[in-house]
């Protein structure tokens, strides 16, 4: 499965994977989605990035 797309440029099956990965093991499930909010962080401007920085490690 290749996950360096976006959720919505996903196919059908990527989509029905990572669904099951989620519900299956939800640490792995979690694992993605905070590796997702860090990449979205770091396309961000830098003067929103700090604070954006600090709620995703809370």
């Amino acid at each position: 499965m290749r996950f360096g797309r976006t959720r919505k440029n996903l196919t059908e099956k990527q989509k029905v994977k990572l669904a099951w990965i989620v519900q299956t093991d939800p640490t792995l499930g979690r694992a993605y989605y905070l590796k997702k909010g860090l990449r979205v962080i770091f396309k961000l401007p830098i003067d929103e990035a700090g604070e954006a920085l600090n709620k995703w490690v809370a």
